[in-house]
């Protein structure tokens, strides 16, 4: 049974520009199946083709642009983990983050074990200092994740200068999680 999304927060697993650009996969390839129609059909039609050839590529870095958006929103919004034991006695924690190109859109992570941190989830969940450290341990997984996306994108868009001088990080508490470039928690 899936859990209800909840209305006053941000979807941070779904991204516009990737479905507006399904959309226009789809629109395109229906194009193609058209028979030739009527000189205004064909008008059109070309003139369509034309748009969409032009923004396209402005589509696609919005895209690239948006999944690292909404990584780093769902980093700096990370609420609690859910946590799971797998049967060989580790904890793993879960949170949701947006990868297009992946089935699932959560991070999962190592955690903790059930011979350091016990067995009960209820007991565990309880724990202040248990979730913070969780959340660092996810954290620092989301960075790394974050930073593969930016490095994809600065590959692909070279002359871009958006994440020039990026670093991620980010404070949880008072935690510095990554130690490069701390930043105060004002």
């Amino acid at each position: 049974m899936r859990t209800k999304v909840d209305p006053r927060k941000p979807v941070l697993t779904k991204g516009a520009m990737v479905i507006l650009l399904g959309t226009i996969a789809t629109l395109e390839s229906n194009l193609g199946k058209l028979k030739k129609g009527s000189e205004d059909l064909e008008s059109v039609k070309n003139e369509y083709q034309k748009q969409i050839t032009y923004l396209k590529p402005l589509a696609e870095e919005l895209s690239d642009i948006e999944e690292i958006l909404l990584q780093i929103a769902a980093r700096d919004n990370i609420g609690t983990p859910k946590l799971n034991i797998h049967p060989r006695g580790y904890i793993y924690g879960r949170v949701d983050f947006f990868r297009k190109n992946n089935r699932f859109q959560d991070i999962r992570t190592i955690v903790g074990n059930t011979k350091d941190h016990g067995e009960d989830l209820e007991v565990i969940k309880r724990s202040p200092t248990r979730i913070r450290q969780y959340k660092e341990k996810l954290v620092k997984q989301m960075n790394k994740e974050i930073e593969k996306s930016i490095t994809l994108f600065k590959e692909k868009y070279p002359d871009s200068t958006l994440f020039e001088n990026f670093i991620p990080n980010v404070i949880i508490g008072e935690v510095v999680t990554e130690t490069e470039q701390p930043v105060s928690a004002e």
